[in-house]
């Protein structure tokens, strides 16, 4: 029994040269192949992909070296799948590996499946219904190989770095799995320590370590066990990372079961803020639609039966077309913000003002949601002004809310026409 390259083919060649395809996989690459005595077949497949960059070339030191930037093409693979085909040739997805690659198959000793792959370097029991178990995480990149040792344990091959590692039959008397770092994204405050499971006899305790660091180093806090019973609170100091330990003793005909860890936090509640206050400025066009792109002509009778036609270009953003200077658009003025929370919290905004001359903010709107917000400036008098927009995240932090400010540049509120003061004329 063979896999393929290139198309994902699973083939059964006999002695005779005969080959018949069993299976032709969605995947283009078959890694592993396995056939049980009564003809079924297990097979690992992935879908290869390229990845495409471009290098800056870098000189030798005396001159030479490319002249250009140049491309590197690289082969990867997307997620492995563990596929089953029945002896008559029925085919299903049995397992998504989550990881680029399955390297091997391999019998266990009680005839289920086991698989080993890379990236999360390991070694996996497979289920006839799917499920895996993680029988060994090895520290290597990768498992690319498995077999069975004579004495009935099993012999792993790993690669960068290559070592060959022997795992005896029979069961350890303790065992510990350490979790990947939990990642609150910011400073957070941890609590409840709960795990499920069965003890089976035996005994299952919870150690947890927190620090600032992705990879754990030197400064995380040392390991703290979790009160016995689970569902408790563990007192850590505030970290953005957690990792978790489980210790298993066994005691009982068979091993004690971690199915689920779980571990509460509460992160830190960080302040909005405002990147940007913008007072539109006065006479920008107010449409309700989208313009035409060559207004209509305007028309004119003066006295002596004259008509005269007036024609406006489409112009620019600067121009204010007549038609577009509706009354009562003539005092609106548009506030507008750029705003962001660290915690994504919903935020509402509060907006005031206050003239150039005066010390006190005088509010215009509450609980504005949105970055935007239109208002009449007839209501105040002529002269300078600025409005200071402030985003808060109260809606839902209502115990802890936090806010930011900013004021916007002075702006002149201008609505008073000119006027003529005085009009004489002169006959000659």
């Amino acid at each position: 029994m063979l896999g393929t390259e290139g198309r994902g083919l699973v083939v059964r060649v006999k002695p005779s040269g005969e080959a018949r395809v069993l299976y032709d996989c969605p995947q283009a690459e078959v890694s592993a192949v396995l056939v049980s005595k009564t003809g079924e077949v297990w097979a690992a497949a992935a879908v290869p992909s390229e990845i495409r960059e471009t290098t800056e070339p870098e000189s030798n030191g005396d001159g030479t070296g490319p002249s250009s930037p140049f491309e590197i093409t690289v082969t990867t693979t997307d997620e492995a799948i563990l596929y089953h085909v029945d002896a008559d040739g029925n085919s299903r997805r049995v397992w998504e590996s989550g990881q680029g690659a399955i390297y091997d198959l391999a019998w266990s000793d009680d005839g289920r499946v086991l698989a080993t792959t890379g990236e999360k370097a390991g070694v996996h029991l497979i289920e006839e219904d799917g499920r895996a178990t993680l029988l060994f995480a090895a520290e290597e990149e990768q498992v690319v190989g498995v077999a069975q040792d004579p004495n009935g344990g099993f012999v792993y091959a790993t690669a960068n770095p290559a070592r060959v590692l022997r795992a005896e039959k029979g069961m350890r008397r303790e065992g510990t799995f350490t979790s990947e770092p939990l990642d609150a994204r910011f400073l957070a405050k941890w609590g409840r320590v709960d795990w499920e499971g069965d003890g089976d006899g035996g005994k299952v305790t919870l150690a947890v370590r927190v620090g600032n660091t992705d990879t754990p180093d030197k400064t995380w806090t040392p390991w703290k066990d979790a009160p016995s019973g689970g569902g408790s609170f563990v007192a850590l100091e505030n970290a953005r990372f957690l990792q978790w330990r489980a210790t298993l003793e066994g005691g009982g005909a068979s091993s004690p079961i971690v199915r689920r860890v779980r571990v509460s936090s509460l992160e830190s509640n960080l302040p909005p803020r405002i990147a940007k206050v913008q007072v539109v400025p006065s006479g920008n066009r107010f449409y309700d639609d989208v313009p035409e792109p060559r207004p209509r002509n305007l028309y004119q009778q003066l006295p002596g039966n004259v008509k005269v036609q007036y024609s406006f270009d489409g112009g620019g953003d600067e121009e204010f077309p007549p038609e577009a200077r509706a009354p009562w658009t003539q005092g609106m003025r548009q506030v507008r913000w750029e705003a962001a929370d660290p915690n994504e919290d919903f935020l509402v905004f509060d907006l005031e003002y206050r003239g150039a001359d005066e010390s006190r903010w005088k509010p215009i709107a509450e609980d504005v949601e949105g970055k935007n917000f239109s208002f009449d400036s007839k209501g105040v008098p002529d002269g300078v002004y600025s409005i200071r927009v402030t985003a808060s995240d109260r809606r839902f932090n209502p115990a802890s809310e936090r806010s930011d400010a900013r004021e916007s540049e002075n702006f002149l509120v201008d609505n008073t026409p000119p006027r003529f003061e005085a009009v004489s004329h002169k006959r000659d």
